[in-house]
Order: structure tokens, then sequence, then C-alpha cells
């Protein structure tokens, strides 16, 4: 996590295939929760993610949505963004949700 939170971006580089089609990559939560902006090309999960602030999506077409790596390099999350994305998203949130842990 040490080494991690150092990063100046986060790649999630994986292929949109039949296989992918329904991947939820832990690294995108492990990145966010870092406050690491994330560039994933558009496969799985990542592709309902375009719109989250820190998160830049490639496909060919729409290269990181018109953004720079200049522009990518110097994003910044907010501290209480950061802290309600691993609220919603810590282990307790994530079974709560599941509905299958009483």
């Amino acid at each position: 996590m040490r080494l991690v939170s150092k990063f100046d971006v986060g790649l999630i580089p994986f292929l949109d295939t039949d296989l992918t089609k329904a991947v939820d990559p832990i690294k995108y939560y492990e990145y966010k929760a870092l406050g690491i902006p994330i560039v994933s090309s558009r496969f799985g999960e990542m592709k309902y993610r375009e719109a989250e602030s820190g998160t830049f999506i490639f496909d060919g077409k729409n290269f990181l949505g018109g953004k720079s790596a200049n522009e990518i390099l110097v994003y910044r999350v907010e501290q209480c963004e950061l802290q309600v994305f691993r609220e919603r998203n810590n282990w307790n949130a994530r079974f709560d949700a599941s509905g299958i842990i009483c």
C-alpha cells in the first residue's frame, strides 16, 4: 500500500472480451481508495465508471475522455470525497449491501 500510494496513475488495461465482460477489478477500489487517478480501458464494470471523478477511460475513439496526460497527472481528489468512497466500499458496507450475511 505504501508503494502504490506513491503512484502517479493507476493503470487497469484489459481487453473487452467475453471473458472480461463481467470483471469488476479490485485494483479500481485500491487505486480509488488511495486517491490515485485511474486510466482504464473500457471493459466490464469499468465502462460504467467514465463519469466518476479521477477515472479516465480510453477506447480508441474517445481517448481518455478528451483529457491530456498532464490533466490526469494533476488530478487531486477532495478528502471528503475520498472518505465517502472508503466508507461506501469497505468490506462491511459491501457485505451489508449483498444481503447474504445477517
